[in-house]
């Protein structure tokens, strides 16, 4: 389900931990474009306080928060549905980076781009 898997999308924009101060910067201010397999596109954009917002292709909005525990980026979705936290191995991403995964709903490609 699309909005199941929200959490592990944020987390799969995770950074290095040896470098998350300098690096999560990347994160805030611009928009990570995850788009499913249907090829509707999700807008995740991350906040330096520990929150973050999306916006589906149908219009959908939620968010949560996230944290840094140790080499982990993990989420926790709070809106519309609230969801578990889920942790994932911190990424290092830069504006302009694009990385594909396989996930329960099929494939999914990321792209962070600059600016909301």
């Amino acid at each position: 389900m699309r909005f199941g898997f929200l959490a592990v999308v944020a987390a799969s924009a995770a950074l290095a931990t040896g470098a998350m101060a300098q690096d999560m910067s990347a994160l805030f201010g611009n928009t990570i474009n995850m788009t499913h397999a249907d090829g509707s596109v999700t807008k995740l954009h991350f906040q330096a306080g520990g929150t973050y917002d999306f916006v589906t292709a149908s219009g959908v909005t939620g968010g949560g928060t996230w944290v840094v525990k140790g080499d982990q980026f993990c989420t926790t979705r709070t809106a519309p549905a609230p969801q578990p936290e889920m942790c994932r191995p911190s990424m290092d991403r830069h504006v302009g980076d694009k990385w594909d995964e396989d996930t329960p709903s099929g494939k999914v490609s990321y792209e962070l781009v600059s600016g909301q």
